[in-house]
């Protein structure tokens, strides 16, 4: 089985416009960047969202390492029953049947580089509002 890191996160704003991103690095170290934009959103459902675009980039029976500033996210990958968002944790749930998944809780704004970065792509993916790949 491969090992690949996902680093996520989710920009918000009190209007529901929020942006998502996934940092993927492969074993290799290639990284990826997946940003996505959604209109009417929670904080909460935006950081599920940015987990769920980085978990889809893995392939299928591969280890992943999940970093994220959001305990919700950390809890629903754990098996925590989620009440609201049921339909983006119960896609994850899907995708984790066929890979393993190991959640670890990064401190926001702490200064950990890859989930700054993250951080900065989902900005970008709420203000610019298209998907962008970028690649550095």
């Amino acid at each position: 089985m491969a090992g690949y890191e996902i680093h996520s996160d989710a920009s918000w704003q009190p209007s529901g416009l929020t942006g998502m991103a996934a940092i993927v690095i492969n074993p290799t170290g290639e990284q990826k960047v997946i940003i996505a934009r959604d209109l009417q959103s929670t904080s909460c459902r935006g950081e599920l969202i940015a987990a769920l675009i980085g978990i889809t980039e893995t392939p299928i029976n591969s280890d992943v390492i999940l970093y994220t500033d959001s305990m919700y996210v950390v809890r629903a990958i754990q098996g925590a029953k989620i009440i609201v968002n049921i339909d983006i944790s119960t896609a994850i749930r899907k995708l984790l049947m066929i890979r393993v998944c190991t959640p670890v809780y990064v401190r926001a704004h702490s200064g950990n580089k890859l989930n700054e970065q993250a951080d900065h792509f989902a900005k970008i993916a709420r203000i610019q509002g298209k998907l962008i790949p970028v690649k550095f």
